[in-house]
């Protein structure tokens, strides 16, 4: 046994060395790299060129009071072309070093800064969710769902409002929800007037938006155990500021949220099956499902087709011109030294004869991973990466490409290693800005911003 696990271990070693990229393979040659096309990328507190030349700090120290505040640390959010900073900092030379929080919009055409707001001697960490004219939403939580307190901070009167303990679900272009006192309320986000619009029960409350109707599709959950949930679904017109519930809690119902006018009630089943030859182990499936339909109009809903298998799961499909597509997952069980599987299988509803009906083309419902790219006029900033160093290396070669959408053409403009997480500037062939990537190569419209100035 021992020599066979030192073979084995041999095998992987010889496996990990013949199989490694070397980073040689993948550094650059100086002449692929693009020359300067004209554009700025901002990224947190620094601009550089695209080619990552000239990188330089936006805000050094922070000037308040006749006193220089030295920067700590940052959240930022990008919006209409500016950069808004919640800052901590501390005074200059001062032995204490007490932080304050301060709240700055830099101006990325002028290069200077405002100051919108401070929090004298409080360091609070604030995360913006979203920026509208009138007025800005930040938080305590980074992500929306958990409880935190939002700041509400009011553009032209400069002053902030804050609600404690209050838990945001969703922003939409004009309109908040957030759960307070047990209930969902919504305001529009230019006027900050919450209104009550049903009962919050606990988990999770899913909102979402149908633009033709004007309608708010909302459905609250409320989980019984780890397989079990009933939920209750509703719309609410904003422009009424009236709540329809289409089912209720109370009806101990469970919801599969199809799109803008269809869902499916379900039943939880556990089956238990073989999982390999002598061992039984159980699987969660959603049986006994009936799609439904809402009437928009009056906002009432039918049953208009109830699946023969009851012992099947249709909830994971999508409706396509007249079709219900799904992915049916069905448990079979197996028999002692007769494996069980998780069996799947597509089929399609035809909505106006309602017939059901296989079909040879795959639904898969779960997101595709895309590349995160930045967009500036008629060019397309994204990266792409390769891990060197064999296994177990946390070693990553980053290429930050700009495609011309023109004429097609692609151009390689940064080239740098992160080690360990961190960018490493003493790898040999590396051109790039160095501190705007350290915390996260991540690029989005809110995280990145390009420019031509």
């Amino acid at each position: 046994m021992k020599k066979a696990l030192i073979i084995f271990a041999i095998i992987i070693i010889i496996f990990g060395i013949s199989s490694c990229t070397e980073y040689e393979d993948l550094m650059p040659n100086y002449d692929d790299y693009a020359a300067w096309d004209g554009n700025y990328i901002y990224k947190g507190n620094y601009r550089s060129t695209t080619t990552g030349d000239n990188e330089q700090v936006l805000i050094d120290k922070i000037e308040y009071n006749n006193e220089n505040y030295v920067i700590k640390s940052y959240t930022y959010i990008i919006y209409d072309k500016n950069i808004y900073f919640c800052f901590h900092a501390y005074i200059e030379n001062n032995e204490e070093n007490v932080v304050s929080t301060f709240i700055i919009k830099y101006n990325t055409y002028e290069k200077n800064y405002d100051i919108l707001y401070v929090f004298i001697d409080k360091e609070i960490t604030l995360y913006f969710h979203k920026l509208y004219n009138n007025y800005y939403y930040l938080s305590t939580s980074p992500y929306y769902g958990h409880n935190a307190s939002v700041f509400i901070y009011n553009v032209n009167a400069k002053t902030m409002e804050i609600m404690s303990n209050t838990r945001v679900i969703d922003f939409f272009e004009n309109d908040i929800f957030i759960i307070e006192d047990n209930l969902v309320k919504h305001s529009k986000c230019d006027e900050i007037v919450f209104t009550e619009v049903c009962s919050y029960y606990s988990n999770t409350v899913d909102i979402t938006y149908n633009q033709e109707s004007d309608l708010f599709l909302i459905q609250c959950k409320k989980k019984i155990n780890d397989d079990l949930i009933y939920s209750s679904l509703g719309y609410y017109k904003r422009h009424t500021k009236t709540y329809v519930e289409l089912v209720g809690i109370d009806e101990e119902k469970e919801l599969q949220i199809v799109d803008k006018e269809y869902f499916i009630i379900y039943q939880t089943m556990r089956v238990e099956y073989f999982s390999n030859n002598l061992k039984t182990s159980f699987y969660t499936i959603k049986s006994h499902n009936k799609l439904c339909k809402v009437n928009l109009e009056d906002l009432t809903y039918e049953i208009i087709y109830e699946f023969k298998n009851k012992k099947a799961d249709y909830t994971n499909g999508q409706i396509i011109d007249g079709f219900y597509y799904t992915t049916m997952k069905k448990v079979r069980k197996g028999f002692i030294f007769i494996r069980g599987a998780i069996t799947r299988k597509s089929y399609k509803l035809n909505l106006e004869k309602m017939k059901l009906s296989f079909t040879f083309k795959k639904f898969n419902n779960e997101s595709k991973n895309e590349i995160e790219a930045i967009k500036y006029n008629d060019l397309v900033y994204y990266f792409k990466f390769e891990n060197f160093g064999g296994w177990g290396s946390d070693k990553r070669a980053c290429y930050l490409y700009c495609k011309n959408e023109t004429s097609n053409e692609i151009f390689l403009m940064q080239f740098f290693v992160k080690d360990d997480d961190v960018v490493r500037p003493d790898y040999q062939g590396v051109k790039s800005a160095f501190y705007m990537w350290n915390e996260t190569t991540t690029m989005n419209d809110e995280n990145t911003l390009i420019l031509n100035y």
